[in-house]
């Protein structure tokens, strides 16, 4: 069964944002958060990742897509922490596969970030770096 784990609580300051995400083989994955309300600006650094997908939001946290129970444990609260830990999930599952158990080998972790406008799922054998660009 599919578990959300919240292991970034408080490292990113609370605020509606918006993305934009950056991914080339020299440099990797990265995500910069910019905050609507609060004009927060944080890096997530994930360096090379083994895989993404970047979805509507709109579409999936209300479909079949990831555990429900999940999404509205931490909906109630507008996902504050913006991005969790996902335990079991269907996007690890379906890496696993593709990838001759690859994703358990590897001991790879699967992340999910929700934002205003797209729910980006991150498959990497590391967890990652966390840069306020900002200060409040």
């Amino acid at each position: 069964m599919e578990i959300w784990k919240d292991t970034f609580i408080k490292q990113i300051p609370k605020d509606e944002y918006t993305i934009d995400l950056n991914n080339g083989e020299e440099e990797g994955l990265k995500i910069v958060l910019n905050g609507e309300n609060d004009c927060h600006k944080v890096l997530l650094d994930f360096g090379a990742v083994s895989s993404y997908r970047l979805l509507d939001e709109g579409i999936v946290l209300n479909e079949n897509l990831f555990n429900q129970d999940e999404v509205e444990k931490y909906k109630k609260d507008n996902f504050q922490s913006t991005i969790y830990r996902i335990e079991n999930g269907e996007f690890s599952k379906f890496i696993n596969d593709i990838s001759n158990d690859m994703f358990d080998v590897y001991s790879m972790k699967h992340f999910i970030i929700i934002t205003l406008n797209y729910v980006i799922e991150v498959v990497s054998s590391f967890e990652p770096t966390i840069k306020i660009l900002n200060k409040e």
